[in-house]
């Protein structure tokens, strides 16, 4: 649901995913959400704050537990239960890579550090990803 901050009214809805959605990012004109995929479900969704049109649906079959988005809007990082932090490129929608090595257990958290991407996992490491 959309809520008006001064007015504290429903003003609509963003729906997409059909099981849970575990995150929500804000980039500058985009609000990017991620979740769970179940069959052939998208677990990360795209919407044009400006119109509250979605934008796009990404990286189908994963199950997505951390996120951050780039300032630019465009590019998309997702830490999911397979162990990986991948690279998504919302201007070609592709899967550009995931980043190597992977870690030994999910990945829950991202933060951008200047121009580091670092990354927390349940397997108790910190990894650091030079972007």
């Amino acid at each position: 649901m959309l809520w008006d901050l001064i007015s504290l009214t429903n003003i609509g809805s963003l729906k997409a995913h059909k099981d849970e959605i575990r995150i929500l990012e804000k980039g500058t004109n985009t609000l990017v959400s991620g979740g769970r995929s179940m069959a052939n479900d998208s677990s990360v969704f795209v919407w044009d704050l400006r119109s509250s049109n979605p934008i796009d649906e990404l990286e189908k079959h994963q199950d997505i537990y951390s996120m951050k988005v780039m300032p630019n809007d465009y590019e998309i990082y997702t830490g999911t239960s397979n162990k990986y932090v991948r690279y998504l490129n919302l201007k070609d929608k592709s899967l550009c890579s995931n980043l190597e090595p992977p870690h030994l257990d999910t990945v829950t958290s991202l933060s951008v550090v200047g121009n580091t991407l670092i990354s927390g996992s349940r397997d108790f490491n910190l990894r650091f990803w030079d972007i």
